[in-house]
């Protein structure tokens, strides 16, 4: 991959000194920003400095300078936050700048981490208002830049606001932007359409969610397999198991790490509905009057289906 070069004072991005667009300036051009333009310059130039400031700070906590959580609420606030969760500052990467040659646009990620599971993509605000819509442009057209256009991993990514007001820490879930919206936003970008107007498909799933669903139903089902093996294995061990408990007559056994136990063959009643009808219409009942209904939850599913036609000639 070339290398990308970056004038922090001009805030420009070049590669092989080609002039990239930034993220900022994409979203300005496409009218994706929040909208500043009621308050004063002079306002919004003294929080951009703090901002700055703040993000600054920040980059250098998160690279090991500890003695700022005592100069920075902001700095202290973030300390707090990665000891309640577990996180572990040297092991986040700060202001990584990503870029695509494609479509010729970078930007600066403000960190990334592992958090339990899960893999964050996240951004420092400083502002008063949080104007959701903004991040989650900008977060998506970033985890779009990191995952190089790899759609898999673009779903697996979370993205979170970090948001410091008021002397205050909040962290929110940023909702992703389908991809295929952000494709066809640097799409429009490159063909250097003035608007970006994005037309949903005239479809119940988009060509992506239909990628993405195929890729996870294929993974559970290899899941599947390796648990019918694994499920297979302990079977066998537990029939030697088994003979055992019964031959010295315990049914159970435990540690600090496992528990088996033994149950014996019992005979279990049950009440059979068919039988219950047959009863009731045949000694003049109402089986009306013996009805009851519930409500069933609705819920959409997903499975493979392999087309009969497959592999035939046309």
């Amino acid at each position: 991959m070339p290398k990308i070069n970056f004038d922090a004072e001009a805030h420009e991005y070049k590669v092989a000194n080609k002039l990239y667009t930034s993220t900022t300036q994409l979203m300005k051009k496409y009218d994706l920003s929040a909208d500043y333009g009621t308050i004063p310059a002079t306002i919004l130039a003294k929080a951009a400095k703090k901002g700055n400031a703040v993000h600054g700070a920040l980059e250098q906590y998160i690279l090991g300078n500890k003695n700022l959580t005592s100069v920075f609420k902001e700095v202290e606030l973030f300390d707090r936050y990665c000891t309640m969760r577990g996180l572990d500052p040297s092991q986040m990467i700060p202001e990584a700048i990503v870029f695509d040659t494609n479509y010729e646009i970078a930007g600066t990620l403000d960190v990334q981490y592992v958090d339990g599971n899960d893999d964050v993509i996240a951004d420092f605000k400083t502002t008063s208002t949080l104007h959701m819509d903004a991040v989650s442009w900008q977060l998506s057209i970033y985890n779009y830049l990191v995952c190089q256009g790899d759609m898999i991993k673009y779903y697996f990514k979370q993205l979170k606001v970090i948001h410091f007001n008021g002397g205050r820490l909040s962290v929110k879930d940023v909702p992703t932007i389908e991809y295929d919206v952000i494709v066809a936003l640097l799409e429009t970008h490159k063909r250097r359409d003035p608007k970006f107007n994005y037309v949903k498909p005239n479809k119940v799933i988009l060509p992506t969610q239909e990628t993405y669903l195929l890729q996870l139903l294929n993974e559970k089902e290899q899941y599947k397999e390796s648990l019918k093996k694994v499920d297979s294995e302990i079977k066998k061990v537990l029939s030697t198991v088994e003979k055992e408990f019964i031959k010295h007559k315990e049914y159970s056994y435990r540690n600090k790490t496992l528990s088996v136990t033994h149950a014996i063959a019992t005979v279990k009643e049950g009440f059979s509905t068919s039988l219950a009808k047959e009863f009731i219409v045949k000694h003049g009942g109402n089986l009306d009057n013996f009805k009851t209904s519930k409500t069933i939850a609705a819920k959409t599913s997903a499975r493979i289906v392999m087309d009969k036609t497959s592999g035939k000639d046309d």
